[in-house]
C-alpha cells in the first residue's frame, strides 16, 4: 500500500492533464480547462454525501465528501468503469471483491471493471478523490 502513496496523486494529475480536462462541475457545458473549486458545482447524494465531478473525453474525476461513522455491512456496487481512489482525510473500510481493509489519509485502492466494491466511513467525515475510465456519464 505504501508504494501506491508515492504514485497515486501524480498519476491522477497526469491522467487529467493527458486527456485534457474540458468540463468542471456536474452540468457546466463549457470549453473551460481551468476552473477554481469555488466555482464548481456540488451534487448532494441521497446518503448526504457531496460530490464535485470533472470530465474529459476519457476520464471522470470526482471529489467526494462522505459522512460517517457508518454502521452495518458495506453496501457493494459495481460498474463498467475502472476506478482508482485516493483518501485525502478520514478513515474508511473498503471492500473489493472478498478483500476488506481499513485505510487512512494517503491510502488508495483500485477497482477493476465490474468487480463488486464499496466503502464504510469510520470517522465523522472522509474526503476522497475518485478517478474513472471510461467517463461516468451518470455523474453529469
Amino acid at each position: 500500500m505504501r508504494g501506491i502513496r508515492l504514485w497515486i496523486i501524480p498519476a491522477i494529475c497526469l491522467m487529467a492533464v493527458f486527456v485534457g480536462v474540458q468540463i468542471w462541475g456536474n452540468v457546466m457545458q463549457s470549453d473551460e480547462t481551468i476552473l477554481p473549486a469555488s466555482e464548481a458545482d456540488w451534487t448532494v447524494l441521497p446518503n448526504g454525501w457531496r460530490r464535485q465531478s470533472i470530465f474529459s473525453g476519457k476520464l471522470t474525476m470526482a471529489v467526494i465528501e462522505a459522512k460517517g461513522p457508518e454502521q452495518g455491512p458495506i453496501l457493494l456496487h459495481h460498474h463498467e468503469h475502472d476506478q482508482v481512489t485516493y483518501l485525502i482525510d478520514g478513515e474508511i473500510e473498503v471492500q473489493i471483491g472478498e478483500e476488506v481493509r481499513k485505510i487512512g489519509p494517503g491510502g488508495a485502492y483500485r477497482v477493476p471493471s465490474n468487480v463488486p466494491h464499496g466503502i464504510r466511513v469510520l470517522t465523522p467525515t472522509a474526503r476522497l478523490i475518485d478517478a474513472f475510465t471510461p467517463p461516468r456519464e451518470d455523474f453529469r
